[in-house]
């Protein structure tokens, strides 16, 4: 829409998804790279952006696709290739993350059929399937910085067939010069970006300064058993006994190497990373096991040849029998799993298209909706309307859920602890009341006349500050019901997930949340006066809770910020009718 990967705020009250990160010059840039967002770009210009869902839908079909292609020319026996891509095709992991909406499926993708050119290569000595290898292969650092460890693999790949070939030798630039096509511009984009063509995003967190010994030891056990386990199952034993296999076998050791070389050092970096959900209790959680995601076909690719090893010992009829039974095992094994995350991620998409359709039939284009993160996300996506931050009202002098003070300030912030600062400068020194009433004119000023729009549920609408938000200045336009949550699936107390209020009066609320000004304070006068009615010293109903934010004892968010929890059946959509007796 804009031809830019960066963005200015224009508002104060403008929410700024978690994933941007500000330069010294202002400018917001996603921590990611542009690859995928360019191909999501594409699709929502032609086709609208309910067609960008299909992206990782089709990208899961043509990694099937590849997979199936490349085992199949490896062993050239087509039932050994079907087999391997059915057994992944039912792997949680896999399934799971061709519905979700990350990057993590299109590496994959570029991986299968980046190695599958490869190897055409290699047994045909077409450069042409070189230099095509070259461009999907280098187009993986520009949907994934870290995932650029991939070319340890391929280079040891190439290297092994120019060793045996001289002639080979003058092959290698056409892999490179393929390599450069989306490599280039991503350097270039750099560039212009943040100053040099070798930094990232991750340079505004530090989180390349997130990798360490101490890491690794803690975490390579769990990811070990998260591999076994919930990761590609019976196939992490026999991939690596194919593994061996093929180091054995002089004419295959070229495709050990792009086996082996590409997975160790991708799944040793995440071992040896700080972020690792759920790693200090002895088990890695799912949501870890996304970033390894690409390595899982190469298990199942390598435990495949150890099975035809196997099978060629074996009668026909035999082998095809634990073929079979094996492939049963899989279903049976991911089959629950996969529904569940199914009907989740069904439940998930149908709420938000309930509140889409609403916002269509209510809301005119270039409106202000505010919201809170689960919602503004969405309807940021859809770039229909202007989305404003709901947690504004809810934050002290220096905001909530910022990142922990921290001694080196070189350490990893993945929130980005300018990002927090500026945003907790955008109401400092102000009493509650004073942000209240701050926000209000801002959220008039950027609405420029169009109307401003809350998206709440209806305990967050009763607890909303009362002086510029209160019954006299918000309508109802509807109440929205969320479509019933699915019984099977389970969400694991997810974000929305309610708990008993917290003690104290009325008046009580997150901190930083205290009523308005005794009576007789000073008021600001570069902010005009109160709306009428208001009283100085009147009590407030409480600070607003979050409605989408479930909170362990001691106020730690809990769950994922992603979904919508099953917990809320209903959002109300109020329109705000408030306007300055006078300008500021």
């Amino acid at each position: 829409q804009t031809g830019r990967t960066w963005f200015v705020p224009e508002s104060r009250v403008q929410a700024i998804g978690m994933h941007w990160l500000v330069t010294d010059a202002g400018k917001y840039y996603s921590r990611y790279p542009p690859g995928l967002p360019l191909v999501i770009a594409l699709v929502d210009r032609l086709a609208g952006p309910k067609a960008t869902l299909l992206i990782n839908p089709v990208l899961a079909a043509l990694a099937l696709v590849g997979f199936f292609l490349l085992v199949r020319s490896l062993l050239r026996n087509p039932w050994w290739g079907l087999m391997a891509a059915a057994v992944l095709a039912v792997t949680p992991a896999f399934c799971r993350h061709a519905l979700e909406n990350d990057s993590h499926m299109a590496i994959l993708a570029l991986m299968v059929w980046g190695f599958w050119l490869l190897l055409r290569w290699g047994r045909s000595n077409r450069r042409s399937d070189l230099f095509l290898a070259g461009m999907v292969l280098g187009a993986i650092p520009t949907v994934r910085y870290p995932e650029v460890l991939v070319g340890c693999g391929v280079g040891a790949f190439l290297l092994l067939h120019a060793w045996r070939d001289p002639r080979r030798w003058r092959h290698l630039p056409i892999a490179l010069a393929g390599a450069l096509v989306p490599i280039l511009p991503l350097l270039w984009r750099n560039q212009l970006a943040f100053g040099a063509f070798w930094r990232t995003a991750y340079d505004l967190t530090h989180e390349q300064t997130g990798f360490g010994w101490a890491y690794f030891r803690e975490h390579a056990l769990p990811y070990l058993r998260a591999i076994n386990n919930d990761g590609v199952g019976l196939f992490f034993g026999l991939g690596l006994t194919g593994a061996i296999l093929l180091w054995c076998r002089r004419e295959e050791r070229p495709v050990a190497a792009l086996l082996t070389f590409a997975v160790l050092p991708l799944t040793g970096m995440y071992m040896a990373y700080y972020w690792a959900p759920g790693g200090r209790g002895g088990q890695i959680q799912m949501a870890a096991l996304r970033f390894i995601l690409p390595t899982f076909p190469w298990y199942f690719l390598a435990g495949v040849m150890a099975l035809a090893a196997i099978g060629r010992t074996l009668p026909s009829s035999a082998a095809a029998g634990s073929g079979v039974l094996l492939f049963g095992v899989y279903l049976l094994w991911g089959g629950s799993t996969i529904l569940t995350d199914a009907s989740r991620t069904a439940y998930q998409r149908r709420a938000l298209a309930v509140l889409t359709r609403n916002l269509e039939c209510h809301c005119e284009a270039g409106s202000v909706i505010v919201a809170d993160r689960v919602v503004q996300q969405h309807l940021d996506f859809l770039r229909r309307w202007r989305c404003a931050d709901l947690r504004l009202l809810e934050r002290g002098p220096m905001g909530r859920g910022g990142p922990r003070r921290q001694r080196d300030e070189e350490a990893p912030s993945p929130m980005q602890r300018k990002k927090f600062l500026l945003e907790a400068e955008k109401y400092a020194g102000k009493s509650s009341f004073g942000r209240e009433r701050a926000m209000a004119y801002d959220l008039y000023e950027w609405a420029a006349g169009k109307p401003v729009y809350f998206l709440v549920t209806e305990e967050d609408l009763r607890r909303l500050p009362h002086f510029y938000f209160g019954p006299d200045t918000l309508r109802v336009v509807d109440r929205i019901a969320l479509p019933e949550p699915p019984r099977e699936a389970s969400f694991g107390g997810g974000p929305g997930r309610r708990f008993p209020p917290r003690p104290g009066g009325p008046g009580d609320g997150p901190g930083g949340m205290g009523g308005p000004p005794p009576p007789g304070a000073p008021i600001d006068p570069a902010m005009g006066p109160p709306p009428p009615g208001a009283v100085a010293g009147r009590p407030r109903r409480g600070g607003l809770p979050g409605a989408f934010r479930g909170r362990r004892p001691g106020g730690r968010p809990q769950g994922s910020p992603f979904g919508l929890s099953p917990d809320i059946r209903e959002m109300v959509l109020v329109e705000w009718t408030w306007k300055p007796a006078v300008s500021r």
